[in-house]
């Protein structure tokens, strides 16, 4: 009961309004409290809620496996299991709050752990260079290589219209996502996610002749041009977990090979490749994270840190230069 009192209290954001909660956030929330904790906290009575159980139910949780939609076991990870105890400790904070009980008993809990983030990877020059030029003139191909020159979101380059691209920039003010299984147009991720980004020359042509080809297209079947650019073939919003599809076709079409762990390559992963590619061309982090749209260049530094290798052997290598002498063993 109280973690459906809680839900029922929170105060969801409406369009054009600054307060709030939002909708995705509530619905992941919603989620949580659905699946996670309920069925192993809700039938305790609040007073037998204290740090031991706390504690017993994240570690349930860490060795809980499930089925994804793909039929393969999945386990929670340690961001998801750290959500988990987040969304707990703000319900029962709602009920001291409320004098429902006295004290936050969440905050005395361990923070869990859980696996290991899966490692980001990126594909290195040759094969983006390959997705590019094997998918170029293809219905998505202007996409693969807009996400991989410019690091953009999924759901930022699927809401892109032709009135975001001036022919020389895209400029990025919301995102297409997902709310209840509906696709919404809906607040990007942070207020730093609204940017303009310059797009390679040579994908200015391919962004007009993908806007030619998709004006005849729409023309002979007697429908209205649409105003996004990479719509479906229905003229309609392509649905982000539908994009990983049609990239499973491109990768095949260009003859990308899969991950050396078999693993697929993500759509999320030419973001991580634009990122990766300017930061190793020593591109200022600062810049590279105004371009990926982070809410702050910290950010930028913990997702990436795993290339301060690359930084550590070229600080090497120019102090071996300045200051390296001769080998004088015998």
């Amino acid at each position: 009961e109280l973690i459906e009192r809680w839900l029922s209290s929170i105060q969801i954001k409406g369009p054009d309004q600054g307060e709030g909660l939002a909708p995705a956030t509530f619905a992941q929330y919603e989620s949580i409290a659905k699946h996670q904790i309920l069925p192993y906290l809700g039938k305790m009575k609040l007073r037998d809620l204290n740090r031991t159980r706390i504690d017993s139910w994240l570690k349930t949780l860490q060795t809980t496996t499930y089925v994804t939609r793909n039929g393969a076991t999945g386990s929670y990870s340690a961001n998801t299991l750290r959500l988990c105890r987040v969304v707990l400790s703000a319900a029962v904070k709602w009920a001291t709050r409320e004098k429902i009980l006295a004290f936050n008993p969440v905050r005395d809990s361990r923070p869990p752990g859980g696996r290991p983030r899966a490692q980001k990877h990126a594909m290195d020059e040759g094969q983006a260079r390959q997705l590019i030029e094997k998918t170029r003139g293809t219905e998505l191909g202007a996409l693969w290589a807009l996400m991989i020159t410019t690091g953009l979101r999924r759901g930022e380059a699927l809401g892109l219209r032709w009135q975001d691209f001036d022919g020389e920039s895209v400029v990025i003010t919301s995102q297409i996502k997902l709310e209840n299984g509906k696709i919404v147009r809906g607040d990007l991720k942070t207020e730093r996610s609204k940017r303009s980004l310059r797009v390679p020359k040579f994908l200015v042509a391919d962004l007009e002749t993908h806007r030619v080809k998709q004006q005849e297209y729409f023309e002979r079947l007697g429908k209205p041009v649409p105003k996004l650019i990479f719509p479906n073939s229905n003229g309609n919003a392509i649905r982000p977990d539908n994009l990983r599809k049609r990239f499973l076709t491109a990768l095949q079409l260009a003859g990308i090979e899969p991950h050396d762990d078999g693993r697929s390559w993500t759509v999320h992963e030419l973001r991580h490749t634009a990122a990766s590619q300017l930061l190793n061309d020593r591109m200022p982090v600062q810049i590279v994270s105004r371009a990926l749209g982070h809410s702050s260049v910290r950010v930028t530094i913990d997702v990436y840190a795993h290339l301060s290798d690359k930084d550590s052997e070229i600080l090497a290598d120019s102090m071996e230069s300045r200051y390296g002498l001769e080998d004088v063993t015998e």
